[in-house]
């Protein structure tokens, strides 16, 4: 070994590992100048009165507040060392905007609202909370929810906007200052189905193994219907081992996919399964039935109450595969009075949505 070259090789990575360091740390701190310039320009461009601030990684929520709003920015977290006054100084320099909307509550946006409130006082600030209180189990759901009333309480936010029915219902009779949003969906473009067999297709969406969307039973519950195939997206390593203890043939993708891909993927199944134990106002079943195919839910939330659509579509003992298996079969039975009520239906939901979010725009 010519241990005078490997000496020589360590002095120099002695040196350029100081400039290495140096020149990641510029590129990083510039990085995190510029983060902000979109948030600021979207700002500055806006013309609406409103401006809803949501998270570009948070896809349901997004989801939901494209189909409600203008005017939508996507915010990123606020990390402790973040300088955001332009985007601060953006709202109060644009006259046109009154009022500043956080769709959920993503971390350091409370920074945010205290310096919105201190830079402009009359701006009107409402978050529209997209969660449960069964949630609260979560660290994470629980510090989120906790700091949105605290900035309530401390008259920073000026409301909080409810899109499960029975939470604004429950913290209106507390006295609070709150309203109620009604999510709901347009789909402009439906894929065509493209399946030529005769077999039984479920599919199984934005679930993956979190406890609260229940998505072992509802596998085991697929396993009953016989010849049935469960697509699963996304497809985990667990599950696979488990369809193989329940004999239950799948298919799916193991990451995530597109809204467009979930959409082709949809209308080619029988039905879909979202029978989860927590729910706040669900995008799943509205995207399903709008898209043509059945979705039994779980009873967690308030979009069929009374009609017969709650018979056909909502299971309540969600935590029995049998019973569950069962609204599946009456489901594919049933598909095309279900549509033929669902699309009734909605037309009388999208009045209701409509005046709700009517009330949100113009209240303060």
């Amino acid at each position: 070994m010519d241990y005078v070259k490997v000496g020589l090789r360590k002095a120099r990575s002695f040196v350029t590992w100081p400039r290495r360091y140096l020149k990641e740390r510029e590129r990083l701190k510039r990085e995190k100048a510029t983060r902000f310039d979109d948030v600021t320009r979207a700002i500055s461009a806006a013309q609406g009165e409103v401006v809803v601030m949501a998270h570009g990684a948070w896809m349901g929520v997004h989801t939901a507040t494209d189909e409600l709003f203008d005017n939508v920015v996507n915010l990123p977290e606020i990390e402790p060392d973040d300088d955001f006054s332009k985007v601060i100084e953006a709202v109060a320099c644009n006259k046109n905007i009154k009022k500043v909307f956080f769709a959920a509550f993503a971390p350091g946006w409370e920074r945010f609202a205290l310096a919105m409130r201190e830079a402009s006082p009359d701006i009107i600030m409402k978050v529209i909370w997209h969660g449960s209180n069964a949630m609260h189990y979560e660290d994470f759901d629980w510090g989120r929810f906790s700091c949105v009333f605290e900035l309530l309480n401390d008259g920073v936010i000026n409301k909080v906007v409810f899109v499960k029915k029975s939470m604004y219902e429950q913290y209106k009779k507390l006295g609070y200052n709150v309203e109620f949003l009604g999510n709901t969906v347009h789909i402009r473009n439906v894929p065509k189905r493209v399946r030529n067999d005769n077999g039984i297709r479920v599919g199984l969406y934005a679930s993956s193994n979190r406890w609260l969307k229940n998505f072992y039973n509802q596998m085991a519950a697929v396993s009953l219907i016989d010849g049935a195939v469960l697509d699963i997206v996304p497809l985990s390593k667990r599950a696979k081992e488990f369809a193989e203890i329940l004999k239950l043939k799948l298919d799916g993708a193991s990451q995530e996919v597109k809204k467009e891909e979930l959409f082709r993927r949809i209308v080619n199944d029988d039905v879909v399964v979202y029978v989860s134990f927590v729910e706040c106002a669900p995008m799943l079943p509205l995207e399903c039935l709008e898209l043509g195919v059945p979705c039994i839910t779980g009873d967690n939330h308030h979009y069929w109450e009374g009609t017969p659509l709650e018979e056909y579509l909502v299971e309540p003992r969600a935590d029995d595969p049998v019973a569950i298996a069962k609204k599946i079969e009456n489901c594919i039975k049933n598909k095309d009075t279900i549509i033929k009520l669902y699309k009734d239906w909605k037309k009388g939901y999208d009045r209701e949505c409509e005046e709700y979010l009517t009330e949100v725009l113009k209240s303060e």
